[in-house]
């Protein structure tokens, strides 16, 4: 067990003895762990799915929506669970049984479209990291035509936001592909004729669409993964653009270095590829959806946030 899922049976067992025992400094330690908790889910939600998958199978989730009902909790200690339980939403692969337990939860109703950002003291809503992706334009960011996959892996580097959703999109013959980035219900596609970035409605509508009209071998599926495992696993020595007999490369390949790291050298066949299999390392950090159900999971995130 890693330790930040150490951490949340210890969270448990200290909130639940400090109400208990009504000791002195219970407030202090109110606050303290539960901007830890807070802290902890923004900060790991995207890149540690098994942090998410123990605090569904440690029931840690309803834990925290019973506690939210509790008269004894400040403001601003309510303010924190509630931001870690939508960083805890934002995942990618449990986001699905994650709203189902808040769909469930009465309490979550009255909590869920609440600005707690106004009661967090120690909330920065003008990080460097965040003024750089506002303000971010397609002239800013590297850009080599054809490789898509490498152009979105620079794009979450430059973003560095844990919220920003790579998605592969293929279907079950794999000739094909293309990769593009979600965040904030935004897709930013560097080789769309679109707007840059597009509204998610508007770049499903033109540029995605249903497959009714497509033959069934023609029906596409999308591969979703948080851009922090992205950044981590993702790595491509460019080796599908090279002609086999010339060795010579079929497209320009980018200026900068490929991403190769820790003997590791390519895994794009892994990222296109939809159909699962058993024990495979890139199937445990995404998650893949077809057309339909692709855009009913973004137009769901929007309407939850």
């Amino acid at each position: 067990m890693c330790k930040s899922c150490k951490f949340l049976s210890n969270f448990r067992s200290i909130l639940r003895r400090s109400l208990n025992s009504k000791i002195p400094n219970f407030l202090l330690i109110e606050q303290s762990v539960c901007r830890c908790v807070r802290i902890l889910f923004e900060t790991n939600a995207q890149s540690c799915p098994e942090l998410i998958k123990q605090s569904l199978e440690f029931e840690f989730l309803e834990f925290l929506l019973e506690i939210l009902g509790e008269n004894f909790l400040q403001k601003s200690s309510k303010a924190d669970l509630i931001k870690a339980i939508k960083s805890m939403e934002k995942n990618s692969i449990f986001s699905d049984k994650i709203s189902k337990i808040l769909d469930s939860c009465q309490i979550w109703d009255e909590f869920k479209t609440q600005s707690h950002d106004l009661f967090l003291n120690d909330v920065n809503l003008h990080t460097p990291a965040l003024r750089a992706f506002m303000e971010v334009s397609r002239s800013d960011l590297p850009y080599k035509q054809y490789y898509c996959e490498e152009n979105i892996w620079k794009f979450c580097a430059y973003c560095n936001n844990d919220d920003v959703i790579v998605v592969f999109v293929s279907n079950d013959d794999e000739k094909d592909y293309h990769v593009f980035a979600i965040l904030d219900h935004k897709v930013y596609d560097f080789d769309t004729t679109l707007e840059f970035p597009c509204s998610f409605e508007k770049y499903f509508c033109e540029a995605i669409k249903f497959d009714d009209n497509l033959k069934s071998e023609y029906h596409r599926k999308f591969r979703i993964i948080p851009s922090g495992a992205y950044l981590k696993h993702f790595c491509s020595d460019r080796r599908h653009m090279l002609d086999v007999q010339s060795g010579v490369y079929t497209k320009e390949p980018p200026p900068w270095p490929a991403i190769i790291y820790d003997g590791k050298v390519n895994n794009l066949n892994e990222f296109r590829r939809m159909t699962p299999k058993d024990n495979n390392l890139i199937d445990q950090i995404s998650i893949v959806l077809d057309t339909r159900r692709f855009y009913e999971h973004f137009m769901r995130n929007k309407s939850n946030n």
